[in-house]
């Protein structure tokens, strides 16, 4: 994040460096940030692809989540379509995609409402496919869908070792819906604070490098809050 935006100040019209502090920011936490970055580097290429819906995804933007997503994403579209209530239409769409992606077939067992079978079509599909070794954010969600599947000792075991490979979820810790069942084990206050002082660092870092002005943020140094938005320094000429 520090390298892309000290690049930023002399750049302002690569939407490829935006799209990249739209990845950046969100692994540090700053997820208000991420957001600016898309829209930015959407107004310099409106074609240039980012990783905004899961940035949207934690802030529970669902819509939004939507309408970012490409038409095979199938890590946050069927959730997205879930939370709006659309849980049927998700599961169309995963039927029609058949079975040879093991995480196509877990989404459609976990929307379906199976959590014993749910359980073990995830512990398939890490075997076979097994994202979250490579990126701490893919362990972060995955951690949230084991607690929402009441499986509290690995849940947490995967979220500890998200903070420790670098994806700095503090708002989402606070936030996410599916880690209620984690929230009144000692051991989940535990990686909330390790993640609230990884998000102060970062914010320092932010700040220590003009990411408000970059981005056009009115952004709170201290903790995540709503923004207001004014023209951002990136976005001119």
């Amino acid at each position: 994040m520090e390298r892309l935006l000290k690049r930023a100040h002399s750049h302002r019209n690569d939407p490829n460096l935006f799209a990249g502090l739209v990845h950046a920011c969100r692994y540090c936490g700053l997820l208000e940030a991420s957001a600016a970055a898309h829209e930015i580097a959407r107004r310099l290429d409106p074609h240039v692809r980012t990783s905004v819906p899961f940035t949207y995804r934690i802030l529970e933007e669902h819509q939004k989540t939507l309408d970012a997503c490409g038409p095979t994403d199938m890590w946050a579209r069927p959730e997205a379509l879930d939370a709006l209530g659309r849980t049927e239409e998700a599961l169309e769409q995963l039927r029609e995609l058949g079975n040879a992606n093991p995480w196509i077939v877990f989404w459609r067992i976990l929307l379906e409402g199976d959590r014993q079978k749910s359980l073990g079509a995830l512990q398939r599909a890490q075997a076979i496919f097994p994202v979250h070794t490579s990126d701490p954010e893919a362990r972060f969600f995955q951690g949230c869908l084991l607690a929402r599947l009441s499986d509290a000792e690995r849940a947490l075991e995967f979220l500890s070792l998200a903070l420790d490979e670098g994806y700095h979820c503090h708002y989402a810790l606070l936030h996410e819906r599916n880690l209620e069942p984690l929230r009144s084990d000692h051991r989940f206050s535990v990686l909330v604070d390790r993640a609230a002082a990884l998000d102060r660092r970062a914010r320092t870092v932010f700040f220590d490098n003009g990411g408000d002005v970059i981005l056009g943020l009115h952004l709170d140094a201290h903790a995540c809050r709503p923004l207001r938005t004014h023209r951002p320094v990136a976005a001119k000429g």
